[in-house]
């Protein structure tokens, strides 16, 4: 693998993503327990050098040996995607590649006892991030519902309450809640609830009958 990493610091990308790849299918082969590292440092230093495609096919490949290496998701298999997708937040202007990385990851990560079904919170959080700086808040909302951090969607609600109606904006904060609660995510609905409720946010929920 150093030899490798010497090659993509020469510049010389296309070499090193084949070598790269062609050292995994041998691993792959004898089951080499290394395979999973292999991918994880090739496709973050190929990102560190701006090699946006290539970190995404090493990535997705990485998934893909996943999905029948790892089909639960242990912990250890997290840690390297997850590896990955912050390598990608680091990246200005690669958004679109790391939407497609994780998309692929978070249907992976749902064999994850703790996900509950909607795939790893901290992967829902980052392609959240993504889809934000893509302007897309839809999807970016849909998955700041299905993350971990109240604070920033938080951030996200004040912005979207602040240009509706006085009467309109609690049905904001009320929608976030009631999507987090449908994905199971009673913590992150709880935090929104706090957090709307803070001084300052003139937010008002209605008591409505059940």
């Amino acid at each position: 693998m150093d030899r490798i990493s010497k090659i993509v610091d020469e510049g010389r990308y296309y070499e090193a993503l084949q070598q790269y790849k062609s050292t995994y299918f041998r691993y792959k082969l004898r089951n080499n327990p290394a395979t999973i590292d292999l991918l994880r440092s090739g496709a973050v230093k190929l990102l560190e050098h701006k090699q946006y495609e290539g970190g995404l096919e090493l990535g997705s490949l990485l998934v893909e040996h996943l999905v029948s290496a790892d089909p639960a998701a242990s912990s250890d298999s997290l840690g390297a995607v997850k590896s990955i997708a912050e390598a990608f937040s680091e990246c200005s202007g690669a958004e679109g590649h790391q939407v497609q990385y994780l998309t692929r990851a978070i249907k992976w990560s749902k064999g994850t006892r703790e996900s509950k079904s909607v795939g790893d919170a901290t992967l829902h959080q980052y392609i959240a991030e993504a889809y934000l700086k893509l302007n897309n808040l839809p999807l970016a909302h849909m998955h700041f519902a299905c993350g971990n951090d109240p604070k920033r969607f938080a951030t996200l609600l004040r912005a979207m309450s602040s240009e509706c109606r006085g009467e309109e904006q609690d049905l904001v904060w009320a929608r976030a809640i009631l999507q987090s609660l449908c994905a199971k995510n009673l913590e992150l609905a709880v935090g929104l609830l706090e957090e709307s409720m803070k001084t300052g946010n003139n937010i008002e929920f209605r008591k409505i009958r059940l």
